[in-house]
C-alpha cells in the first residue's frame, strides 16, 4: 500500500502537533510535581500520561543500573502520578479522596478520569481548558 505525499504530509503534521502535546502536559505536569490544587484537564492528564509512560521506561533502564536511582524514579513517578491525578479528580469537582474508589473499584475511578471536566469555575478553581 503506497501513501500518497499529501497524506504524507499530513500524518507528519498530527504527529508533530501530538508530539508538542505531549511535551507541554509532561511540562505543566512537571512544574506542578507538588500541587496537589487546582484543575487538569482531561487532555492534559492523558497526555501527561503517556509523558509518565515515557518516564517510567527511563526509570527501568536506570532501576537496571542502580536500585537506588530506581527507587529514587519510583518515588517520583508516584508523586507526579498522584497530583497529577488529584488535580484531574477536581477537575471533575470531586476531592482527592475519591481516589480511594478507584483502588477498590476501578470502574469506578475510571469514569471520572474520562468524565468531561465541569466547563465552569469550580471550587477547585478555573478550568484548564487544554
Amino acid at each position: 500500500m503506497k501513501i500518497s505525499e499529501n497524506n504524507r504530509r499530513k500524518l507528519g503534521t498530527v504527529m508533530e502537533e501530538n508530539i508538542a502535546k505531549i511535551k507541554e502536559a509532561s511540562r505543566l505536569m512537571v512544574d506542578n510535581i507538588f500541587n496537589f490544587e487546582g484543575r487538569t484537564s482531561r487532555g492534559n492528564y492523558w497526555w501527561a500520561g503517556v509523558g509518565l509512560f515515557g518516564l517510567a521506561i527511563i526509570v527501568g533502564i536506570l532501576d537496571s543500573v542502580s536500585h537506588f536511582l530506581g527507587n529514587i524514579g519510583i518515588l517520583i513517578l508516584f508523586v507526579l502520578s498522584l497530583a497529577l491525578t488529584v488535580r484531574r479528580y477536581h477537575d471533575v469537582g470531586k476531592p482527592w479522596y475519591y481516589m480511594v474508589w478507584q483502588a477498590l473499584f476501578p470502574p469506578f475511578g475510571l469514569y471520572f478520569l474520562i468524565k468531561k471536566g465541569d466547563e465552569s469555575t469550580n471550587k477547585y478553581g478555573e478550568p484548564d481548558n487544554n
